[in-house]
């Protein structure tokens, strides 16, 4: 689990990802940026193709996990946003939201066929 947090070229507003593997080709994102006038975290999940993740919007799972509201959205407010969501993920949170995530694909795999 790495987390890198930067200021993104196109918004020029802070963004923090996190990336945690949970298969050999999927990976849940966690990223805390400004939307909308509020900072929010979503965890989503992208599949792993030729070395580049990709997510299909309204396929893959996605869900805000936090939103707040600040007066300025400085790198230390994102910073703290980002890691409280990390914190609330310890070993057991992510065993669970990694079955939750599984199970999703399973369904939706099953339902293709």
């Amino acid at each position: 689990m790495n987390t890198r947090i930067y200021k993104d070229d196109i918004t020029k507003s802070w963004k923090a990802e996190t990336n945690i593997d949970i298969s050999n080709d999927r990976v849940i994102n966690i990223t805390t940026s400004k939307r909308f006038d509020l900072l929010q975290t979503i965890v989503s999940v992208s599949k792993r193709v030729d070395g580049v993740l990709k997510h299909v919007y309204r396929v893959d799972y996605n869900k805000v996990e936090r939103s707040s509201t600040h007066v300025r959205y400085t790198k230390n407010v994102v910073l703290a946003q980002h890691n409280h969501i990390l914190d609330m993920m310890d070993i057991i949170t992510c065993n669970i939201i990694k079955f939750y995530i599984i199970k999703f694909y399973e369904e939706l795999d099953s339902n293709k066929a």
